[in-house]
């Protein structure tokens, strides 16, 4: 099986994160329209989803940005700072394609997508330095055992 160019990672990382917040998305609209504000008519549901949109967006994105890049951190074996920084921005400008097919009022929008985009951009680099740093740890301890090293603050 031959292995995914580098560059496709964050790509396919990027449509995998638009299309599970879509599916939060609608998730999040089907509870609230049937459960929490049942009886409007579709305009009323299409305004609410348009206003929860980028908190969604916002919060779970940023949340599974850090799970997507500590998952590659544990799965690969290098180039995770390049993953961390190429993965949001991949993310910012798949989002950018998608809404210009939408009519958009971009001056009303764009500081909604910057904000919610740069909160993902920290959540991967926070992600980064976090598993980062325990996974060089943990080859450290890997390496220095194997040249019989043993540093007294290891265990």
């Amino acid at each position: 099986m031959r292995k995914l160019p580098f560059l496709l990672k964050p790509l396919f990382a990027a449509i995998f994160l638009h299309i599970t917040l879509i599916l939060i998305s609608v998730i999040t609209e089907l509870i609230y329209s049937s459960f929490i504000n049942p009886g409007k008519d579709a305009a009323f549901y299409r305004s609410h989803a348009e206003k929860t949109g980028p908190w969604i967006s916002g919060i779970f994105g940023s949340i599974l940005v850090f799970l997507i890049v500590r998952w590659f951190i544990k799965r690969s074996k290098s180039r995770f700072l390049a993953f961390a920084v190429f993965f949001p921005v991949v993310y910012f400008v798949t989002d950018i394609i998608i809404l210009s097919f939408f009519p958009v009022k971009w001056n009303e929008v764009m500081p909604v997508i910057l904000l919610s985009n740069g909160v993902k951009f920290i959540a991967s680099l926070l992600s980064y330095y976090i598993y980062n740093r325990n996974e060089n740890s943990r080859i450290n301890i890997i390496q220095w055992n194997n040249e019989r090293v043993v540093h007294s603050n290891f265990p």
